[in-house]
């Protein structure tokens, strides 16, 4: 039981980073939407500029920030790897509905 409420607790926490990053997402889907790319075009450009915000968390600002997910046991892979599953969740879900419109 407190296997799985750890895991519950560190999913909310990065639900709170991600947070930060879900606007900028889910406008950037519906641009590449509407310029006309295909789902996995997408989901490469996602990829990349996902991997390019961890890298400027991780070596060029302050550690400040990752050192809280860090204190409660939130590795920063934990948070990309959820990060990068919950986006491309988001952007499957957008380009589904607007090929339904």
């Amino acid at each position: 039981m407190t296997f799985i409420q750890n895991f519950l607790f560190r999913l909310k926490l990065s639900f709170q980073f991600y947070r930060k990053l879900i606007i900028s997402s889910t406008s950037l889907c519906l641009i590449l939407i509407f310029l006309g790319n295909a789902l996995e075009a997408i989901l490469l450009v996602k990829l990349f500029l996902i991997g390019l915000i961890f890298l400027q968390k991780a070596f060029f600002e302050a550690k400040d920030s990752l050192l809280f997910y860090k204190n409660f046991g939130v590795s920063p892979s934990f948070l990309f790897t959820y990060c990068v599953f919950t986006d491309f969740f988001l952007s499957v879900i957008i380009y589904k509905l607007s090929m339904l419109i």
